[in-house]
């Protein structure tokens, strides 16, 4: 199932926003949006659906007005529609969710002193809780000593003791995948065949080395497919057995499913907990960096992980086993088919080796459940563009740029001169240079290229510098004044303002030698060399102002540009220049 679609109405600071999405299963899917576009409503939203319905409390209505409905739905690239709201869900029927954000609260003590009391502030981590109920203890009812009664004379000699083995994780978890196979042995066919197969074991006497030593035939029952499937899970565990020892204790491990078949689901829960605790510990043991015994432990039925307060372990520290753990937590949680993993900014604040360390162990959760048929969404939250950060290391991702409106795109044909500039540079060289210089770049002369551009059926508002130029900075002033713009001609637009501002700067001689700069960074530096005064300002806005001077085919680029362009603190810096 692919989510195409994201409405929310009426949460934090959304009051009505449908977002169009492209969200694949067991895939990465990062939505980056700038700063106060609302994804911590959005992780609201998902944090808020609960079985039956959606719960929003007071302080995350929008407008704080209670008299307001609440809803999140989703819809699929089949047009299907899951809903909740105050009255109804139907998105839990179908999907669990569960988000991951930051877990550090602010927290006041109070302390007196001779009758007055005074507040001291802190930051804290409250326990991650991994576990609701803890299973009852719950272990095989096995006697060797019994067994060995059983299955006399012969038999009996060729048993291992199983009681170490019952006891441990590896070997119980075997027995829970291959229960369906161990109780068939028990049906009445299978049965009378492993019956004849004992009778005709124990025909032989001797001791055990006497029986191994005879070279008895065991193809009959190896036949069986049962027996063979079984022989290839269990022979792990008997390495050092002969052949005819594993068919024994195969059967033996059959027994023993049968005798303690009413108490199997609490021992596989009881040893599943067990597992999943040591996992925890050594995961956590791994991240943990800290002077602290940062582990999972047993309170009052749970099992929680406790945190030292926030200024006993540095922040990055604090962040990765956080996430750690309520990805251990996310993963008791979502059992569905379809889940929902929302993770909201928690990797904008990790650094490079915990980032990456993070990424593969969320990779490990998306392989173990596409490793059981099922479905996981994870969706990350960020104001990062992952484009532009090599420590986004996901083999496989997709990225959704989410902001209100892009502008507009392609206005007189713009985006065809950006996406021809690799194929011109290669067969127009004249052309690419003219363009580059006189068109893309600021310069005082006016250049007709209108030949070329024509061919592109870029619009003649474009076709002289000198209109590129004005066209350009008309673009620019919209985006300042909050109109509609062209998203690549605002930008163009943007380098223009900036060359020419340092251009009359200059004095005549250092004009022709700063014209002849190939890049804006280089023709601000050597600026700043000769004196004048270069905003820094100039320099930081660069990502934006060169960024789509070469398109793709699909102008890939835009997106991501647009939502820079949206970000409220580029606005002011653009604004002020």
């Amino acid at each position: 199932m692919i989510i195409r679609k994201i409405k929310i109405e009426n949460i934090r600071g959304i009051e009505s926003r449908e977002i169009s999405v492209d969200v694949h299963p067991n895939t990465p899917t990062f939505f980056v949006a700038p700063n106060g576009y609302g994804k911590t409503s959005i992780a609201t939203a998902f944090k808020s659906i609960k079985q039956s319905n959606l719960d929003i409390d007071e302080g995350e209505k929008y407008m704080n007005d209670m008299s307001r409905d609440s809803l999140i739905q989703l819809t699929d690239a089949q047009g299907n529609t899951f809903l909740a709201n105050s009255t109804n869900n139907t998105i839990s029927q179908t999907f669990s969710t569960f988000v991951i954000n930051s877990q550090v609260k602010p927290k006041a003590s109070s302390r007196s002193f001779g009758g007055f009391s005074a507040a001291s502030p802190s930051l804290v981590v409250d326990p991650i809780i991994l576990v609701n109920t803890i299973p009852s203890t719950a272990e095989f009812e096995y006697s060797f000593r019994s067994m060995k009664t059983f299955y006399n004379p012969s038999v009996g000699k060729l048993l291992s003791n199983l009681t170490t083995l019952l006891k441990s994780g590896p070997f119980v978890l075997s027995i829970s995948k291959n229960k369906e196979a161990l109780l068939k042995l028990s049906q009445q066919r299978n049965a009378k065949q492993i019956s004849d197969f004992i009778e005709f074991i124990n025909g032989f006497s001797g001791t055990k080395i006497d029986l191994l030593n005879q070279g008895i035939d065991t193809s009959v029952i190896e036949h069986n497919v049962i027996i063979q499937e079984l022989l290839a899970n269990f022979s792990v565990f008997f390495q050092n057995s002969s052949q005819l020892e594993k068919i024994i204790n195969i059967i033996q491990i059959s027994k023993v499913v049968k005798d303690n078949q009413a108490e199997l689901s609490r021992i596989f829960k009881h040893y599943d907990y067990l597992s999943e605790k040591q996992t925890i510990d050594e995961m956590l043991n791994f991240f943990n960096c800290t002077w602290k015994n940062i582990r999972a432990a047993q309170q009052h039925g749970k099992l929680v992980v406790n945190f030292p307060k926030a200024n006993e372990i540095s922040n990055g520290e604090r962040d990765v086993l956080c996430f750690i753990a309520k990805l251990f937590e996310a993963k008791s949680k979502l059992k569905k088919a379809h889940s929902i993993l929302i993770i909201d900014e928690i990797f904008d604040y990790l650094d490079d080796a915990n980032l990456i360390a993070v990424q593969y162990f969320l990779t490990k959760l998306i392989l173990l459940y596409k490793s059981e048929g099922k479905e996981l969404y994870p969706i990350i939250l960020t104001h990062l563009d992952p484009v532009y950060f090599n420590t986004y290391s996901f083999s496989t991702k997709n990225v959704v740029y989410l902001y209100d409106g892009i502008g507009t795109t392609n206005k007189y044909k713009i985006n065809e001169l950006l996406k021809d500039r690799d194929n011109c540079k290669k067969f127009y060289r004249e052309q690419y240079d003219n363009i580059s210089s006189h068109y893309l770049h600021y310069s005082p002369t006016v250049s007709d290229e209108h030949e070329y551009l024509q061919r592109l059926n870029i619009g003649e508002q474009l076709l002289t510098s000198d209109l590129f130029y004005a066209t350009a900075l008309e673009e620019l002033e919209k985006y300042k004044n909050s109109q509609d713009y062209d998203i690549a001609l605002t930008c163009c637009g943007l380098r223009i303002y900036v060359e020419k501002n340092i251009y009359e700067k200059l004095n005549a001689d250092q004009q022709a030698e700063f014209l002849s700069k190939h890049k804006t960074v280089d023709k601000l530096s050597y600026a700043k060399q000769q004196g004048v005064d270069v905003p820094e300002i100039y320099f930081l806005l660069s990502i934006i102002y060169n960024e789509c001077m070469h398109l793709d085919s699909q102008c890939k680029k835009l997106k991501p540009i647009a939502c820079k362009l949206k970000n409220k603190v580029i606005q002011n810096m653009i604004s002020e220049i």
